[in-house]
């Protein structure tokens, strides 16, 4: 197995690679930036392409394993001696559950680190010059209240601290009694927000009825993740744990967290399928072996493309559903291929 292993693996991780390398094109994203450098964050991002490539790569080479077996009648040898069919496949789900294990110590580990280290380096080579610097329009909630901020732009004398432009705060803490708070400008720094020169308004019902009430500062004390207000980190490129904390965090803003909640379930649906792949793709290969040396690569891309469109489906279009738990939504498909396997397996036995 391991000589197909390593060029599905080599194989498709290549594409990726060309794939990332053209998006960076189309945006005039390689335009006067030194080609080592541009090798530097392909190396990088290449960690994130593997929690994808490791199970095609075990789907290929446990199809043209075994279908090879029972090309040249080995398994055929096999089973007049006695040997069942699961015992015969043992050593490929070992192989899966060895290669899952290591998809995910990729995906928690490796990938975060390597993918803090690429954006860095796309920085320093202004291939993303603006990230994380300034933003506009945003809204969040903080405790009680609706807030926009007309920008908000990072403090490069004080890393630990926010400028806030424009701010319009807004809640109903009573029935028939409506505050709202503007103020020209502000600061975020260590979980306290403060706005300078805040003036409040309060509006009472329907009527005409206004207070204004001016105050020189205003503050509120509640820790939120500023850089998921200017630029965060895409949920692939987090660990298992910091993605679970940026869940917790947002609930606690009132923000939507579903998206993230399929990606989480997705950390750990992903080495599994490498499992999966390696019951599905060999009961297949056996039930077509005799078809010609072929068939284990068609076997393998054919149950690839299968589960990756069924994956689509269920994380972009059934997810989004909000009566669907993201839990089910990420791990659907490997309980549809896992019960192909077995009704498989059964038959073959």
């Amino acid at each position: 197995m391991l000589p197909p292993f390593i060029m599905g693996v080599l194989i498709v991780v290549v594409m990726f690679q060309a794939n990332f390398y053209m998006a960076l094109g189309k945006n005039d994203l390689t335009r006067n930036v030194p080609p080592a450098a541009i090798l530097k964050i392909i190396f990088l991002e290449t960690p994130g392409f593997l929690s994808q490539t490791l199970p095609i790569a075990v789907s290929l080479a446990a199809s043209l394993a075994v279908s090879r077996f029972s090309r040249e009648s080995e398994l055929t040898a096999l089973r007049s001696g006695g040997t069942r069919v699961l015992r015969f496949l043992l050593p490929v789900v070992l192989f899966g559950l060895f290669v899952g294990a290591m998809d995910y110590w990729v995906i928690d580990k490796v990938t975060p680190s390597a993918a803090r280290k690429s954006k860095e380096l796309q920085t320093n080579v202004n291939i993303l010059s603006s990230i994380g610097d300034f933003m506009t329009n945003i809204q969040i909630r903080l405790q009680s209240y609706t807030v926009n901020f007309g920008s908000v732009t990072k403090d490069k004398s004080r890393d630990d601290t926010w400028l806030i432009k424009d701010v319009v705060m807004f809640e109903r803490p009573e029935p028939g009694q409506t505050n709202l708070i503007m103020a020209p400008e502000g600061t975020y720094q260590r979980g306290l927000w403060t706005f300078q020169n805040a003036r409040t308004f309060k509006i009472h019902g329907t009527s005409k009825s206004l207070d204004i009430i001016d105050s020189r500062v205003f503050q509120i004390n509640q820790k939120v993740i500023i850089q998921d207000l200017v630029a965060p980190p895409a949920a692939p490129d987090l660990g298992i744990s910091a993605l679970r904390q940026r869940i917790s965090d947002l609930k606690k803003l009132g923000q939507n967290t579903r998206s993230l909640e399929i990606e989480y379930q997705n950390k750990f649906s992903f080495p599994a399928m490498c499992i999966i792949f390696s019951v599905v793709s060999p009961i297949f290969s056996i039930r077509f072996a005799k078809q010609g040396g072929f068939i284990g690569v068609l076997i393998s891309m054919g149950v690839v493309m299968i589960y990756f469109n069924a994956w689509v489906i269920s994380t972009q279009i059934i997810g989004k559903n909000p009566a669907v738990d993201p839990f089910i939504a990420a791990w659907l498909p490997n309980f549809l291929f896992l019960a192909a396997g077995i009704i498989g397996l059964r038959s073959l036995e």
